[in-house]
């Protein structure tokens, strides 16, 4: 296995970290997700677990409602350095009143949209200083994505609403 050389720029390994980061959230949080409450369950945790099963029959609905968007994850900075390593764009071609709801849809090539998952799922790309007032919201009908959507609230697809 060969590694990267030490003369490559802080800025690029940033963004290796942060596409790092992304694509372990949606292979390892869906796996430890389902791992960690059955460990527990086994444990003298076995009450939270428990509580945290009639929290989810409870909230199993929320993904299909909007999820709960997080701004404080859309603005994490980690999202800028995945953005630049792509690097993803958002061209304005047009105003769009902020006062209409709108529906974009992305057609991702693969099983992960990461093209819109950093342009409308996070603040990576900028989105809402190019498009102000208008929240985006992103849908996925891809269960592989669904798990690590519910940690940021976001999907694929993007509906837009003021």
């Amino acid at each position: 296995m060969k590694f990267a050389p030490l003369n490559v720029p802080l800025h690029r390994r940033l963004e290796t970290a942060a596409v790092l980061f992304h694509v372990m959230n949606l292979t390892l949080f869906p796996i430890l997700s389902f791992i960690i409450p059955l460990v527990l369950l086994l444990s003298p945790f076995c009450p939270l677990v428990i509580a945290y099963f009639i929290y989810l029959y409870y909230d199993w609905e929320t993904p299909a409602k909007g999820s709960r968007p997080s701004a404080w994850v859309r603005n994490w900075l980690i999202w800028k350095s995945f953005a630049d390593y792509f690097p993803v764009k958002i061209v304005k071609t047009a105003e769009i009143p902020s006062c209409h709801n709108y529906i974009f849809g992305s057609h991702p090539h693969g099983i992960i949209g990461h093209g819109i998952f950093c342009a409308a799922g996070t603040e990576g790309a900028g989105f809402s200083k190019i498009f102000p007032g208008i929240i985006p919201s992103l849908v996925s009908e891809n269960p592989v994505y669904d798990a690590a959507q519910e940690m940021a609230g976001h999907g694929y697809g993007v509906y837009l609403r003021c």
